[in-house]
């Protein structure tokens, strides 16, 4: 057993062999092998990837060439992208062709345009010419020939601080009309007048009732040129004369007035105030009271009068001065309404009760008070005889409601008669 422990000591302490030897520079020598073949691999892949990359360096040659030749064939073939460049070219040139023909298009437009807006211009103009003229020549006709023309009141001047005047448009021209020739009575009381503010006050009042209407004037005065300065003064009250002559007057060859008494004719308001109203009745201007103007209940005259407004009217009274003038024309709207009420009529029955407006109480002789009254629903006029009631907050007024029966009624007059029975609203 001890010389075998010894041999296995011998053994351990051998050196290598040759042969061991041999075979470790095998391995080494292999594995030095497989490194130089990774590395010749590696460098194999670099180079690879090197050409790779110088490839399309190498292959740009042969489109340079190409380029070359084509360069030398320009003359016959043009390149797509030349082609493009010489449409765009070409459609440019059409865009500034048509831009012209538009420009063309829209000039001529404005110029027939502009053409037909001078046309008319001068057109205008020459009308406004031949106008003036033709209102010039009847200017010179009414002064040469005393004849009547009409024209708007458009203004109340004061000239010089003294004179009131009312300014007429006729046409393009202003014609003047002074205060003393507005009227043919005399505008105001001048025996009240204080001084020359106050005479210039009351005229102003007057004569502005008028602005706005419609007058009849003569001319009396013409100074200068139709297209140049001029002075035009006219007078209203010749005017009215003549209407009034032809109106109210006989002669010769006109054996009855026009107008008479019992006639139904026009009014022209000139102006209202809170109880009666002037007019002018065929050349005439008068005054018509509240009572006179209507069956129905006014509490305020100008409120439902204006001015120019036309009213009928029945002739009622004319007295005349000791030269055939008019110097006095009463008048009224009541009785002018009485022909419009009698076809109404038909629809009262006797007997029935209604509302209706009390208008105006009237005193009689007997002491009694006659009570007019309207009746809203049905158009007509009544009355009822009451007696006099001395308590003032019992007794009836105008515009008071009242409960009313009808006991009769007159067709030929279009007057309903009856008795109020009590009253349903006081007018405050």
């Amino acid at each position: 057993m001890a010389r075998r422990k010894n041999s296995n000591e011998a053994i351990e302490s051998v050196e290598p062999t040759d042969i061991e030897m041999d075979v470790e520079n095998e391995e080494y020598d292999s594995q030095e092998n497989v490194n130089e073949e990774t590395e010749i691999n590696t460098e194999i892949e670099s180079t690879q990837s090197s050409e790779s990359e110088t490839e399309p360096a190498e292959n740009s040659e042969p489109e340079n060439s190409d380029s070359d030749e084509n360069s030398d064939n320009s003359g016959d073939e043009v390149e797509p992208e030349n082609i493009e460049n010489v449409n765009e070219t070409e459609d440019g040139d059409n865009t500034e062709e048509a831009n012209v023909e538009d420009y063309k298009a829209i000039s001529r437009r404005e110029l027939i345009a502009q053409k037909n807006k001078n046309e008319q211009e001068r057109a205008e103009k020459n009308a406004i010419r031949e106008d003036r003229i033709m209102k010039w020549e009847q200017i010179r006709t009414s002064r040469r020939e005393n004849r009547i023309v009409y024209g708007n009141l458009i203004s109340i001047e004061t000239l010089n601080d003294t004179m009131i005047v009312g300014v007429v448009k006729f046409g393009e021209y202003r014609i003047i009309i002074p205060a003393s020739e507005m009227f043919k009575n005399d505008l105001v009381d001048y025996s009240t007048i204080e001084d020359i503010d106050d005479k210039i006050k009351r005229e102003n009042q007057m004569m502005s009732k008028l602005l706005g209407l419609e007058i009849p004037f003569v001319i009396t005065q013409v100074t200068g040129k139709f297209d140049g300065e001029y002075a035009i003064l006219a007078s209203r009250k010749l005017a009215l004369r003549r209407i009034e002559t032809y109106n109210f007057k006989t002669s010769k060859h006109q054996k009855e007035a026009l107008v008479k008494v019992g006639d139904t004719v026009d009014a022209v308001v000139l102006s209202a105030g809170f109880h009666a109203v002037m007019v002018n009745v065929k050349g005439v201007d008068t005054f018509i009271q509240q009572f006179q103007l209507t069956h129905r209940y006014v509490k305020i005259v100008k409120d439902m009068y204006s001015t120019g407004m036309t009213i009928p009217v029945v002739i009622k009274n004319i007295t005349y001065d000791e030269k055939g003038n008019v110097e006095k024309l009463e008048v009224s709207g009541r009785e002018a309404e009485i022909q419009g009420f009698i076809p109404k009529m038909k629809n009262i029955t006797e007997n029935s009760r209604c509302l209706a407006h009390i208008t105006r109480i009237s005193h009689r002789q007997d002491g009694r008070v006659r009570i007019h009254l309207f009746i809203d629903d049905f158009g007509v006029p009544a009355y009822a005889i009451a007696a006099r009631v001395e308590n003032t907050a019992t007794a009836p007024n105008s515009g008071d409601t009242v409960l009313f029966q009808v006991l009769r009624k007159n067709e030929d007059t279009g007057y309903v008669a009856g008795k109020i029975i009590q009253t349903v609203h006081k007018q405050m």
